[in-house]
């Protein structure tokens, strides 16, 4: 009896299995140059940011009817600062037709982990904002 416990047990601890907790990110960075330049971050307000994992969450605010429609990106420049660590610069775009007087906050979250520079294990991040601007810095 106490072999068939034994064996009973090690099967069930075999056959647990472990969680794996995997950050996904709402959406990809983008990075062009000529799109990062040509792109403008007015009509929204940033309220905070932050990295978690190769995730850059941004919390913002903007006037709508309910946010519904919006269209966030972030665009990065190709352009790479040398400092120690290097920077890139980075614009919070959003795309806004709604036209009420209401304001709503969000969250968004952007997969950055394609900004990563070989031989390099962190950067700063520039994050341009009409209103504020946001530097934090990425490490990988």
């Amino acid at each position: 009896m106490l072999k068939l416990y034994t064996l009973l047990s090690l099967l069930f601890i075999i056959s647990c299995k472990q969680e794996i907790i995997e950050t996904t990110c709402d959406q990809e960075v983008f990075i062009n140059s000529n799109a990062y330049n040509n792109n403008s971050s007015a009509n929204l307000t940033i309220n905070s940011v932050e990295i978690v994992d190769n995730c850059l969450i941004i919390n913002f605010g903007a006037s709508g009817c309910d946010g519904s429609s919006w269209q966030e990106k972030l665009i990065g420049s190709e352009e790479i600062l040398e400092s120690s660590p290097v920077q890139r610069n980075l614009i919070f775009s959003l795309d806004n037709w709604e036209i009420c007087l209401a304001y709503f906050t969000k969250e968004v979250s952007f997969d950055i982990s394609s900004l990563q520079i070989n031989n390099e294990s962190s950067m700063v991040l520039n994050i341009e904002n009409d209103t504020n601007n946001f530097e934090v810095l990425y490490e990988y």
